[in-house]
Formats: structure tokens, C-alpha cells, sequence
């Protein structure tokens, strides 16, 4: 095994406990020799890092960095996880395991992770492990008797055997312990060695000794680190798995002493194959630090040229190891690399002062990391240069404000689901808490459950929307799991939840699918690659479905193209037929009617996408006589329409795909077919409407119209005068009283009324906002947000953010 790898050292031999390395990384790891360090090197430019202040429990304590983007990090408290070589963190702590210190952290790669908790007021362990870069986390628990754990050290020799040591107090150079091993990554653990004053085996445990680490190079072989009060360096090994143990003696170099318990050794690290690196600590009139090697496996150990320090006071050593040939060293005042075999040390003048230096965390011979009074610095050209990234990053209240959040315009208005640089974020309105639900890929379209105990996202691990995932996930970050019925989805606009339950219908590549939020998820009989659905009838018993043959606009037979549209019963699992399209003619199912009894479908004559891009007829259905009225001539944008009181639904009337030439707000009879549009502002156009939830209002947004013959743009100028024209307003469903909220300001889209009808949150300048339906001053929630503002032509004007979702109680889910 080989792996990168950082240590810290330093010990207080006075102590009862060895304190320090309760902060420190216990990884399998490798380290490589040392060499000399020059006597005569300077320390740098002595530029402090700015100091910051912090919670305590939000100072970094350790990281460590898979490659030069992947990393983890913990504060005393929490866990976090980087995808951008550290410039952003994203939290990744396991539920229910808050205000609680980590004992132990061991990191096997950039998705499997372990953490113990020491339980400290009570026995017992609690280890989490997580498998998938922690999105979820497994627990597990170690029973520890009666004895209260204040310590613990993992070791993983791979993803399924580890070992965790034990510490249940300490005094007078010695300490009792228990070791535990798990052959299932974590999920079951056994004792299997001990120590106490009663209990002494001549080859067990030791008792003497103030342990601070361990390692295994395998499930067999193994090795305990420490100091006590006695001469001679402290290291016992193992080849049974850690059931018994035995002294191992290591040489002290000429000219050094470990009397009296000045010295300490660390953890060894194993490169493949046999070589390894075992440093060790010597706290003489001099401090030095000794890396003994190993060629064969850790039978022998050779120690290399001590690494000194000469200055005051001792800060304690700073090791980075790279490969077997690279390391990086420091003291808390000066830096050093070698790349020869640790033969000889070359001097690196850093930039800052090293003064609070607890760890450094090289990449590369050019990337590394070092955390500095609990802030994360970082370098890009071997140590020269640093500049300070991610400050306060692990601070909830600085993550917001990364953010511009502004947690209390959304007080008592409902949560907010929303994705920011890929990752899914939930705001919860009552208390202004921000959790994130995702650490990692691209998360897409969230959608709330009819409860909102579920959100229903689109994932993909890449930068792209390619290979998309279906993925679940509750309101408490719990249970968050992708679909797996299905690999793709065809669009995210063909999936939706039940207005009654937490089941979501979606449309994959092959048919229609059933998905229980928590249950096995199955496909609509009768659904193939060509079929399509609409959602639930209000009551959730029913889901509108078509089906026909591939369109293909170059078919010799338009017999053979003709959409079918259907029912599928969730309760008894029966389709039934509702009726037959035209020959030559596709569906495109809109919704139900709001009491259930009709649908509304739109016709698409020769299944042509341009014919439909330009606009189509709706249909209204009555699905007691199986009479359509035509109703109205637009755009086919579900996002436009919504239902009104008595039988009515809004619509955006007017053909052709611009949205800025032609269109107007409509109110039709689902039943009569009868259709009145209303009228416009002088000179405008009226798009994105939305019914207020007592269909009293309509809020909708007025822009230029530009008329007929303007398709395009000749530069973004033109584009930006012409956005700068969307206005938000508001009228009463007979047209009445139509006036601007102007102090909404311009560009605006969107708009979405509160459920007691008195704001309307709606999108300008690539930001969520919250306005008064009476006009007063408006509050930005959240934005801008980033890419948003990339394409604003979309498609020939019109556009529709779906990277949020407005979870209001008693308001129907979109």
C-alpha cells in the first residue's frame, strides 16, 4: 500500500494523557527518511496570517487532501469534504452526531471515511462510516462495559479490517486500553486484547506506556506508538491481528538519548511492498526528529540522519511525506523539502510566519496545504508563496453569506429547496437553519413532496447534466438515495410526486414508473420508450399516460402514427383508454381539471417539435361524455398555466415562439370551451402568470412587445433593453385594477404568490426575491446565482428557473 500522508508531532511527557494527537489525522500513511536541515536557513519573509476570530468549534483541526482537488477536514465538531482543492467546503457531518468532539478520523480515499466518537459522559463508541463521500453515513456502535471512553485511534489496513484503540484513562506512565477489530468496514466490532492494573499478560496489551497510535500494514501485522517514563524508545508490534503483543527495540543514534522518557515515537507508515518509515521523536538538550526505515516489512528498522531544531521554544515537528523519495519538513519556524531520498534537505522560504503551524499536507512537490492557528493556507509553488483559502468556511453564518442569504425574508413563509455550484441546499423558513443535502457532483430541479418530507433531485457525478440520476432525499438530510429503477430520465419536467402521497411518477427511457419514496419502485404495464404522462388526478388514484410509435416525420404510412391516451389506476393497477388522437397527430398531455373530471391535452399535428415550438391547440376533455372543447392557441409551457375558481384555468394565449410579440393573458371554461383574454398594458405583452391561491389575483409579468417581425438580436444590448422592460403586475382575475409594483424593479420573472396571498417571490437579477403584494419594499432572499445569468436569451425569450423549489403547507406542489 502507498499513500500520501501528513504528520504532527510532539508530546508532554508530564501529562497524564498524550493530548496533542487527539487533533491529528491516524491514517495509514507513508513516510521516507530525513536528512540534514541546515543550521544556517532563515524562516522567511515572518508575514502573520491574519488573524481571525473564530467559534472554537469552528477552527480546522485536521485535513487531509486525496489529490490536489479531492480533500476532507474536521473541526472539533463537524466534517467537511472539498471537491475544488479547498476553496469551498461542503459540510458533510453524520445527522445526529452534532456537539459532540471526533476522537478519531481515518480517511481510506476520496469516498470512504471513518469517525469515532468517544462518548466521554458515558461508555461506549460511536463509529459512523460512510462509503460514497458522505452523502450517508452508517453507524455503528462499540460497547465498552462500564468503562468510559476518553480517547480512541482507528487504523484500516483496507475498507473492510480495522482496528480502533480504546483509552480509558491514564496515570503514573501507563494506561488502560482496549482494542477492537471489525472485518466488516466498521459495522461490527469485537475486543480482542486488553489492558489494566488487574490485567497484565506477559505478551498482551501493554499496560505501561502512554499509547498514541497505531498501524496495521495488514489484517495480521501491526504496531502500537507512544512514550512512557522509562528509558529506550516505546514501540510494540503485533503478528496476530493485535491479539498479543511484544516489545520492539529500535537503536538510538549516536550523539542522541531517550532516557527517562524523552522520547516518543509516532505511527510507522508502509510504502508497497516492504519498505517503511517510523518516526520518532527525541526531546534531548536538542530536539530531534529520527525517521527509522524499514526494507522488510517492519522485522528491522534502521534509523536515517536526525532532522534538529534548534530554536526556542520547540513548536514541535511538521511532516508531510509524498513519496518515498519527497517530503516536506518543518519545525514551527522553518521549511524544508528533500526529493532525494531524504538524503538532504533543501531550505523554502515561505511567505507567512509558521508560527500556529499544526499540519502540513502536501500533494505534490508544488501543491501542499498547512493549517495555521486553525485557518487553511494553501500553496502552489512547494511552500513559497501561501494565501489563505476557505477562511471562516467552516462557519455556518459565513457559508450563508457565501451565499447572500438572507435566512429571515423567508420567516414563516415556507422552505426553500435550492441548488447553489452543483450542491442541494434546504432552508427551513421557521428557524432560518440552512442544511446542505448534498457534498459532491451536480444536483439538478429539486421538487417537494405533497408534505415536503421528500425532495425529488436529478444528480450527476460529472460537471454536465450527462448520465443523470434520479436521487431522493428527506427533509432531514436522511435517507438520501438515488432511484434505482432506472439509470436516465428523458426530462426532468416529466416528474412528479402524488398530491396525496410520497410517491413520484417519472418518465424513463423505457415507460412510466411508480416510485414510493420508500418502497420498490415499478413500471406502468403497458408503457414503452414512446410513451409520455401528464401526473396525478388531485386525488392520487389515477395518472395520465400516452403512448404511441416512434414520430417519424418521414413515414410512408401516417396510419402507423397515432397517439393513444390513457389511465393507469395506482390502486387496482388497471389502464383504461380514454380515446384515440387523430391519425398523424401526437399528444402532449397538460393536466387534470382540478375536481378530476376532465383532462387537458394539447394536439400536435404530423408530431411536429417546429409546429409545437410555434404554438398548438389546447383541449379540454370531459371524461364523463368524452367531449373535447377547444379552448385556446399558445405555447406549450405547463409553467403557464394554472387554475382558477369555478371550472376556469390561466393561460398565455398567442402562437409563434417568441415570447415577446403576440401574447396575452386568457381565462377559459374547462367545460363550455368559452375563452376571454384579457387585456394587456399599452404596448406589452403578458407572460409568466400566476394565480393567487384564493384565484382572486393574477400576478404576471408585462414586457414589450417587440411585434412579428423580430426573431433574434443583433447584439446583447438589444437583449438586456429588452429585459429591462419586464415588469411585474397585478390585476384581478376579471382584469380589473391592473397596476405595476414597481418597486419590484425590472427584469423580473416568474412570480409565485405566498400562500396567504400577501408576497410574491419572484427572480431579477439572477436572484430570488420577496415583494408585498401591496408593493412595499422587496427582500432578496438568496443570488445571485451562479450561471444564471449565461444564457438570457433561452429559448427565443422564454426562461425558467428551476434550480429552486417553494415548499409553502396546504399549497400544491408543482
Amino acid at each position: 500500500m502507498k499513500m500520501k500522508t501528513s504528520f504532527t508531532m510532539g508530546f508532554k511527557p508530564k501529562q497524564p494523557m498524550f493530548t496533542f494527537f487527539n487533533l491529528i489525522i491516524i491514517l495509514i500513511v507513508v513516510l521516507a527518511g530525513c536528512g540534514q536541515i541546515p543550521e544556517s536557513t532563515a524562516a522567511g519573509s515572518q508575514l502573520r496570517p491574519n488573524s481571525v476570530t473564530r467559534n472554537e468549534k469552528n477552527l480546522l483541526t485536521s485535513i487531509h487532501m486525496v489529490d490536489d482537488r479531492i480533500g476532507w477536514a474536521y473541526t472539533r465538531e463537524s466534517v467537511f469534504r472539498t471537491v475544488d482543492g479547498g476553496a469551498s467546503w461542503a459540510q458533510v457531518t453524520p445527522q445526529g452526531q452534532a456537539n459532540l468532539p471526533v476522537s478519531s478520523w481515518f480517511c481510506l480515499d476520496e469516498q470512504n471515511a471513518v469517525l469515532a466518537f468517544a462518548q466521554e459522559t458515558s461508555p461506549g463508541i460511536v463509529i459512523w462510516r460512510t462509503t460514497n463521500c458522505g452523502q450517508n453515513w452508517d453507524r455503528s456502535e462499540i460497547s465498552t462495559g462500564s468503562n468510559l471512553c476518553s480517547d480512541a485511534e482507528l487504523s484500516f489496513a483496507d475498507a473492510e479490517h480495522g482496528c480502533l484503540l480504546a483509552r480509558y484513562g491514564a496515570a503514573m506512565g501507563s494506561e488502560s486500553d482496549e482494542l477492537f477489530q471489525t472485518a466488516d468496514g466498521g459495522a461490527t466490532w469485537k475486543s480482542i486484547a486488553s489492558a489494566s492494573p488487574a490485567l497484565k499478560p506477559a505478551n498482551g496489551l501493554p499496560f505501561a506506556g502512554i499509547k498514541n497510535g497505531l498501524v496495521f500494514s495488514g489484517s495480521d501485522k501491526g504496531w502500537l506508538t507512544g512514550f512512557s517514563h522509562g528509558d529506550g524508545i516505546w514501540l510494540y508490534r503485533t503478528a496476530n491481528g493485535g491479539v498479543t503483543w511484544t516489545p520492539q527495540t529500535l537503536a538510538v543514534p549516536s550523539g542522541y538519548q531517550a532516557q527517562g522518557g524523552s522520547a516518543s515515537s509516532n505511527p510507522p507508515c508502509f510504502f508497497q511492498g516492504q519498505k517503511g518509515v517510523l518516526p520518532v521523536e527525541l526531546r534531548g538538550q536538542t530536539p530531534a526528529l529520527v525517521f527509522y526505515l524499514t526494507q522488510d516489512g517492519g522485522e528491522d528498522w534502521q534509523a536515517a540522519t536526525p532532522v534538529r531544531s534548534s530554536q526556542e521554544p520547540f513548536r514541535g515537528f511538521h511532516t508531510s511525506i509524498i513519496a518515498a523519495e519527497q517530503a516536506f519538513v518543518s519545525d514551527g519556524y522553518e521549511l524544508f523539502y528533500t526529493a532525494d531520498g531524504m538524503r538532504s534537505f533543501n531550505p523554502v522560504k515561505p511567505d507567512i510566519d509558521l508560527t500556529g503551524l499544526s499540519q502540513l499536507d502536501f500533494v505534490s512537490d508544488q501543491m501542499g496545504w498547512g493549517i495555521i492557528d486553525g485557518s487553511l493556507w494553501k500553496t502552489q509553488d512547494g511552500g513559497h508563496t501561501w494565501t489563505q483559502v476557505a477562511d471562516q468556511s467552516f462557519d455556518q453564518k459565513v457559508v450563508e453569506s457565501s451565499l447572500n442569504l438572507n435566512a429571515a425574508a423567508l420567516k414563516h413563509e415556507g422552505d426553500l429547496a435550492f441548488t447553489w455550484q452543483g450542491l442541494l441546499y434546504l432552508l427551513y423558513g421557521d428557524t432560518g437553519e440552512l442544511k446542505q443535502l448534498t457534498t459532491s457532483g451536480q444536483a439538478y430541479s429539486p421538487a417537494w413532496s405533497f408534505d415536503g418530507q421528500w425532495i425529488a433531485f436529478m444528480f450527476s457525478n460529472g460537471q454536465t447534466e450527462d448520465n443523470r440520476q434520479l436521487w431522493l432525499v428527506r427533509r432531514d438530510g436522511e435517507q438520501i438515495h438515488q432511484v434505482q429503477a432506472f439509470p436516465e430520465l428523458q426530462e426532468v419536467s416529466n416528474i412528479s410526486w402524488s398530491p396525496t402521497a410520497n410517491v413520484l411518477a417519472a418518465e424513463g427511457q423505457d415507460g412510466i414508473w411508480v416510485i414510493p419514496a420508500e418502497g420498490k419502485p415499478y413500471q406502468v404495464p403497458g408503457t414503452g420508450k414512446f410513451s409520455g404522462y401528464a401526473g396525478w388526478s388531485p386525488d392520487g388514484k389515477f395518472l395520465t399516460c400516452y403512448s404511441g410509435p416512434a414520430p417519424d416525420q418521414n413515414s410512408s404510412n401516417p396510419q402507423d402514427r397515432q397517439d393513444i391516451l390513457y389511465t393507469f389506476n395506482i390502486e387496482n393497477g388497471r389502464t383504461t383508454r380514454v380515446l384515440q388522437a387523430p391519425v398523424d397527430t401526437g399528444i402532449k398531455v397538460e393536466a387534470w381539471w382540478p375536481d378530476g373530471k376532465g383532462l387537458l391535452y394539447w394536439l400536435d399535428p404530423s408530431y411536429s417539435a417546429s409546429l409545437a415550438a410555434d404554438g398548438l391547440e389546447l383541449q379540454s376533455l370531459s371524461l364523463s361524455d368524452l367531449q373535447s372543447k377547444t379552448l385556446s392557441y399558445g405555447l406549450v409551457y405547463r409553467n403557464w398555466l394554472s387554475f382558477l375558481p369555478k371550472g376556469q384555468v390561466l393561460l398565455v394565449a398567442g402562437g409563434n415562439r417568441p415570447v415577446w410579440t403576440g401574447k396575452s393573458l386568457a381565462v377559459c371554461d374547462l367545460r363550455t370551451g368559452t375563452s376571454s383574454n384579457l387585456p394587456n398594458p399599452e404596448g406589452s405583452v403578458a407572460i409568466d402568470p400566476a394565480a393567487s391561491p384564493d384565484g382572486a389575483k393574477i400576478a404576471f409579468v408585462a414586457a414589450q412587445n417587440l411585434g412579428n417581425d423580430v426573431w433574434g438580436f443583433s447584439d446583447s444590448g438589444q437583449l438586456s433593453a429588452w429585459i429591462a422592460t419586464r415588469t411585474l403586475w397585478i390585476e384581478n382575475v376579471d382584469a380589473s385594477g391592473a397596476h405595476p409594483l414597481k418597486a419590484a424593479g425590472t427584469g423580473i420573472y416568474q412570480p409565485e404568490w405566498s400562500k396567504d396571498g400577501k408576497r410574491i417571490m419572484y427572480v431579477r437579477d439572477n436572484s430570488l426575491w420577496l415583494i408585498g403584494a401591496d408593493g412595499g419594499n422587496p427582500q432578496r432572499i438568496i443570488g445571485p446565482f451562479p450561471g444564471w445569468e449565461k444564457d438570457p436569451f433561452g429559448y427565443y425569450g422564454y426562461i425558467w428557473h428551476d434550480d429552486f423549489a417553494w415548499f409553502q403547507p396546504g399549497i400544491a406542489q408543482p
